[in-house]
């Protein structure tokens, strides 16, 4: 899976790369190159089974303290 995502990044940077950096568009390139590199590190540490952090844990402990405080009204 490693080398299929290597390969995929590898394509993604010799094709569509060049495109942006004639238009001139070095925003968007920027852009891109970090949104890659994110996706491809993520891969990586999934493929590896490394514990990743779950969005959904960080909402829990937002919302927990004031889904506690409008039970204890309702009670």
């Amino acid at each position: 899976m490693i080398w299929i995502v290597l390969i995929m990044a590898a394509g993604v940077v010799r094709f569509e790369y060049p495109k942006l950096l004639r238009g001139g568009q070095l925003k968007e390139l920027a852009l891109s190159a970090c949104l890659l590199i994110i996706g491809v590190t993520l891969t990586f540490l999934q493929s590896f089974h490394v514990q990743l952090p779950n969005p959904l844990d960080w909402l829990t402990v937002i919302y927990k303290p004031m889904s506690r405080a409008v039970l204890s009204t309702l009670k």
